[in-house]
């Protein structure tokens, strides 16, 4: 699940969300909007508060699959 689908379906705003993991609301906001690579670090934090919905393969965004083998 992307990030942003489970923030509205739980009703958490950007700001809050950040709060929760100690991070700026802009980093969380440039997640949203995938204009900033997450560390693994981060993926993986977002997994436990999520409780397992949002991972770090959601996290990667829009992966052209073909550019990642070739």
């Amino acid at each position: 699940m992307r990030l942003k689908d489970y923030l509205l379906e739980n009703d958490i705003t950007a700001k809050d969300f950040a709060l929760l993991l100690s991070v700026s609301p802009s980093k969380v906001s440039r997640w949203l909007n995938g204009k900033h690579d997450i560390s693994l670090q981060d993926a993986y934090r977002i997994l436990y508060f999520t409780n397992g919905y949002v991972t770090p393969i959601d996290m990667l965004g829009d992966v052209d699959i073909d550019e990642v083998y070739h």
